[in-house]
């Protein structure tokens, strides 16, 4: 957990939970290059969550998910909408998963 909380500012990302007990780890990069035509649309935002387990074999086991988000401003408030992950957060996943451990 200590070498992918290490690698996170570098590639852009921010954490935004730590689980100590449950060695679970979010961490989120806002992507304002993306434009839409809806005027409700207000910027990508990238999520990585990590879990972190021992494995059979004595080591620890990472497990590494990439997200997307499209954030709206909407009447109700700020209002986000999973989409298919974006090409950098499958990229800062698999760069994790080859500086830190397996998936």
């Amino acid at each position: 957990m200590a070498c992918v909380k290490a690698k996170l500012d570098p590639l852009g990302y921010t954490p935004t939970s730590y689980d100590q007990t449950d060695m679970r780890l979010t961490a989120r990069r806002v992507d304002n290059s993306i434009q839409r035509a809806d005027p409700q649309y207000r910027r990508n935002v990238d999520r990585i969550e990590i879990q972190a387990a021992p494995a059979a074999d004595g080591k620890t086991s990472l497990t590494i998910t990439g997200r997307s988000y499209a954030e709206y401003e909407t009447h109700r408030g700020p209002t986000e909408q999973e989409e298919r992950a974006s090409a950098n957060a499958r990229e800062t996943a698999q760069a994790l998963v080859n500086a830190c451990g397996r998936s």
